[in-house]
């Protein structure tokens, strides 16, 4: 396997493991390595290279494809959005994949928009797969403010085909607006959830987003029940390592589908989900 790279690619190949997510500590300088533009295909080639994602769990080739991607995060490079986005797909239980790809779209630039509209748009891809993309418009606009209608176009565009669209996408498409704080999004927010169109487990009721918003200053009614954790808590039949298996045939969702924003975050922080671990 090594004998597919060339230095100073094949350097990554020995970097080994990763301690924690993208947002929990700075990334090496990757610039070190002396990669440039010529390096760019060789590092897709390595970031998707599904030999190296599958390597023994005890290997440092595991995390090449990792330090990969973040090289090409470094070097802005436009043409790895395409292959990068597909991981989605590719590796759909892949949580670093899902954790750090989000801060890597949002580093190459806002060139990667159209690249993540189109995934996002497409009804060919699973619906779980999908969800991430709202957190990688969410961080360009971040970190590119002058982007930020332009990301919230794309939301607004996707959340405009609720009726078809699975309603954890709509979650995840109005969490994504939540927090960009798009107010002049609410009345489409609004039909999606009069339409019974969205999960409740990912962002709350229509109550919640709106007090989010800024909209409202309290409940009306009752706060429900929003989390999946509330299915196994109705179901003590249940054995204590199915906790980690999806009820109603679900493939198994990342953490944020399990835990409301608003949710106490299971980390045992105190801190809301939305303000802890889901960042």
């Amino acid at each position: 396997m090594n004998d597919a790279y060339t230095d100073p690619v094949a350097k990554l190949l020995t970097y080994g493991e990763v301690g924690t997510f993208a947002s929990a500590e700075p990334w090496s300088d990757y610039g070190e390595l002396g990669f440039t533009e010529e390096h760019i295909a060789e590092l897709i080639r390595m970031a998707t290279d599904l030999d190296l994602h599958n390597s023994g769990s005890e290997s440092a080739e595991i995390w090449a494809p990792l330090h990969a991607w973040r090289a090409l995060a470094h070097l802005r490079a436009v043409e790895a959005a395409r292959p990068l986005v597909l991981l989605f797909e590719r590796l759909p239980h892949d949580d670093w994949v899902f954790e750090e790809l989000p801060t890597v779209f949002a580093m190459i630039g806002p060139a990667t928009i159209p690249t993540l509209e189109a995934f996002v748009g497409d009804d060919g891809v699973e619906e779980y797969c999908r969800i991430t993309v709202p957190r990688c418009l969410e961080y360009i606009a971040r970190d590119h403010p002058g982007e930020r209608d332009t990301c919230v176009g794309v939301l607004v565009r996707q959340l405009e085909k609720f009726e078809t669209n699975g309603d954890t996408l709509n979650a995840f498409l109005i969490s994504g607006l939540i927090d960009l704080d798009a107010t002049e999004a609410i009345n489409l927010i609004r039909r999606a959830f009069s339409r019974d169109r969205v999960d409740l487990s990912v962002a709350g009721d229509i109550e919640e987003v709106e007090i989010e918003m800024g909209l409202r200053t309290h409940r009306s009614t009752p706060r429900p029940r929003f989390n999946l954790f509330d299915h196994y808590i109705e179901s003590p039949g249940l054995a204590d390592h199915d906790i980690d298996d999806p009820p109603f045939g679900y493939p198994p969702p990342r953490r944020v589908a399990k835990v409301g924003r608003n949710d106490p975050c299971p980390c045992g922080s105190g801190k809301k989900y939305k303000k802890c671990c889901l960042d």
